[in-house]
Order: structure tokens, then C-alpha cells, then sequence
């Protein structure tokens, strides 16, 4: 009898820890988020003379530390909604790759927009 006890005790005990996370020492780290991705500013000054994906990244960590080029549902998914002028460029993924474009005031896409213009940058 004493011995079943024990054992109801023992189950009892670790059904308990395993519902709380465990023992301290077993205790696995919570699952950490990632900080959210937001639109940091415009990057307007000096015009790149190319208007890609990753010369745009570093042209917004030039005038942003710790930035890069927004994507296009970055900014048009940003709450509140950025004023971002009349054009901006962004970066759109697509199954071939990141297309540079540009985000028109209305949230529509315009790809082979000028490099002359702002780049939208994002950043945490």
C-alpha cells in the first residue's frame, strides 16, 4: 500500500513540474519573438545611380544605422499607414527573386521606378 503511495506521489509530482515547465535546471528557455520590422524614415540624399535590392539596404544603413530597404508590405501594411510622399522606392520578393520598385501613395507597385527617388527604410 505504502509503496503505491509513493509511486501516486511520484507520478503525481512530475505531472505537476512537466504542466509548470519542469525543475529549475530542466526549464527550457521560452521561445523568444523577434523584435517587429517597422518603417523607420526616408533616405533621400545622394541619389544611387542603381536602383537594386541590396544597394538600396545599404544606402537607408548609410542614413539609418541598423536599417535596411523596406519591403513593399512593410510600409503598406504599417500601422499608422507612413506617409511616404508621392513615390518611394521599396523591395518586393517574388518567386524569381527581390524586384527594386517603387510604392506609390495609393500602396500600389511600380516596378523600374527611378533611382533619384527616396528609399523607404525599415529597421527594428
Amino acid at each position: 500500500m505504502r509503496r503505491m503511495v509513493v509511486i501516486g506521489l511520484l507520478v503525481l509530482s512530475a505531472t505537476a513540474l512537466s504542466s509548470i515547465g519542469g525543475a529549475p535546471g530542466q526549464r527550457t528557455p521560452a521561445a523568444s519573438t523577434s523584435p517587429i520590422v517597422r518603417f523607420v524614415g526616408l533616405a533621400h540624399e545622394p541619389p544611387l545611380p542603381l536602383g537594386g535590392a541590396l544597394s538600396m539596404s545599404r544606402f537607408c544603413n548609410k542614413e539609418f544605422a541598423e536599417t535596411r530597404a523596406c519591403e513593399l508590405d512593410e510600409v503598406v501594411r504599417a500601422i499608422p499607414p507612413r506617409d511616404i510622399g508621392h513615390l518611394a522606392r521599396v523591395v518586393r520578393f517574388t518567386d524569381a527573386g527581390p524586384v527594386a520598385g517603387c510604392v506609390q501613395f495609393d500602396g500600389s507597385f511600380v516596378s523600374g521606378c527611378s533611382s533619384e527617388l527616396p528609399v523607404a527604410c525599415c529597421g527594428f
